[in-house]
């Protein structure tokens, strides 16, 4: 076939744009007018690297340059073939890929990747979309994995058994099971991706297992995480090193039918080997998530990190927009604005708890509420009934605090707290309650 190259317009990757002279090529001039093939010049076509797999309604320019054709039906045969034939770059075009099986492969080094969002694997039977396991630097990217949740099940991508796997600006879709499930996993890199509308009753949109070992070295950069079932992401086994970085995490309420998860936004129980090792930073969580209204709840997690973060919404009247609990040790929030919870900002329980330069907004009960060891300084309070609220024997408020409109500041619970309250001050608010008046010291007005 006679192909040319389409006048100054180059791919991403640099190479000229084949097209059949006349045929249209998907863009448009600067005047919104479809901008079709110039004259036909005898060229070869410079084309080098990738195997590309041209969808069954692909444009022409896809077409004609394409090394396999889907005929949008059970389009896996070709995309496994060319895997299964070694080809360890593949590029898929624009268009909708139609699955009857999962793409599968276990193969080291293998770069699938697509046009952006406008590259579209979807199903028609109760599949996993893709399964890589067993492999390592593979990498996946610009692809839209879309279902329709009400007529299909099963997962988005599973991985099992990889070591250093990137995703990059992936979108998951409507996906009636876990988005991406992750098992016994090392070095996994999620980039720039979208998750939305996933998940069910009891499957997270992203869900961590291990079976006999641990997933480790696990991280999210820039990832939207649209409303979900259930959770956004969820660790139900061991689980060394994850680190959310500019993330957002977004919830609905749950009055009038629109989605609300069930979990949690962040949600880890483990209860056997332990969590160790989170890192969230620079994240965003929106509106409620949970029975109770959790936007990140931790059980036996160690290690965590939660920096210059945000918390709006969330945390019914029973629950918490942070809920740490059941034996996490080393937890520091540092940072973090939490905005009108419906419940607590924070709720640790069994925990030792670090609470630095943190601002909280209009809460209905207590900021914050702990027991064990817990360390709060140059933190201000505003508009919150209970600032501070100590629930067992054992607990430190140390350092500079700032009291704004609440009625009771700082409410010792049981009737023996070992409580030292340090340089607090109050802008128009009440002091304290309590039962133990002698450990009542240095509380002053502001101008103290």
């Amino acid at each position: 076939m006679t192909t040319d190259y389409t006048k100054d317009l180059f791919d991403e990757y640099g190479r000229p744009i084949i097209a059949i002279a006349g045929a249209e090529t998907g863009l448009e001039d600067a005047y919104g007018r479809p901008y079709k093939a110039l004259a036909t010049l005898p060229v070869p076509t410079g084309r080098a690297g990738s195997y590309i797999i041209a969808a069954a309604d692909a444009p022409d320019t896809w077409k004609a340059q394409a090394d396999a054709l889907c005929d949008g039906a059970a389009d896996e045969v070709q995309i496994n073939a060319a895997i299964a034939a070694g080809h360890r770059d593949i590029l898929l075009s624009t268009g909708t890929f139609y699955l009857a099986d999962s793409l599968q492969s276990e193969d080291d080094n293998l770069h699938l990747h697509g046009a952006g969002k406008a590259t579209i694997l979807t199903r028609t039977a109760n599949i996993t979309l893709i399964e890589i396991s067993n492999a390592s630097e593979v990498i996946l990217e610009k692809l839209a994995l879309v279902s329709d949740r009400t007529a299909y099940s099963g997962d988005g991508l599973s991985l099992a058994n990889c070591v250093n796997t990137t995703l990059r600006d992936i979108k998951f879709s409507n996906i009636n099971g876990q988005a991406l499930q992750v098992e016994t996993c090392y070095g996994l890199q999620v980039e720039d991706c979208l998750f939305a509308y996933c998940g069910e009753s009891a499957a997270a949109a992203v869900r961590f297992t291990a079976a006999s070992d641990k997933n480790t070295h696990i991280s999210f950069r820039g990832c939207l995480f649209e409303p979900n079932y259930y959770a956004d992401v969820e660790i139900v086994n061991a689980l060394d090193s994850l680190r959310f970085e500019s993330c957002w995490f977004e919830g609905y309420d749950s009055g009038g039918g629109v989605l609300q998860p069930a979990g949690a936004h962040l949600k880890i129980s483990c209860t056997v080997y332990g969590v160790f090792n989170v890192y969230i930073d620079k994240c965003k969580f929106y509106m409620p998530a949970g029975w109770s209204g959790q936007q990140v709840d931790c059980a036996y997690a160690n290690q965590i990190k939660i920096l210059n973060s945000s918390f709006s919404r969330g945390g019914a009247s029973s629950g918490a927009q942070i809920y740490l609990r059941d034996g996490g040790n080393d937890c520091l929030i540092e940072g973090c604005s939490f905005m009108d919870s419906e419940g607590y900002s924070i709720d640790a329980s069994k925990v030792n708890l670090k609470v630095n330069n943190c601002t909280f907004t209009t809460c209905v009960n207590a900021a914050i509420r702990f027991e064990y060891d817990a360390k709060v300084t140059n933190c201000k309070f505003i508009s919150c009934p209970e600032g501070v609220r100590v629930r067992t024997s054992e607990g430190s408020v140390i350092g500079f605090n700032h009291f704004t409109g609440g009625t009771t500041d700082i409410v010792e619970q049981a009737a023996a707290v070992n409580c030292l309250y340090i340089g607090n001050y109050l802008t128009g608010a009440t002091s304290f309650s309590g039962t133990t008046p002698q450990i009542r010291s240095n509380i002053g007005l502001a101008d103290n």
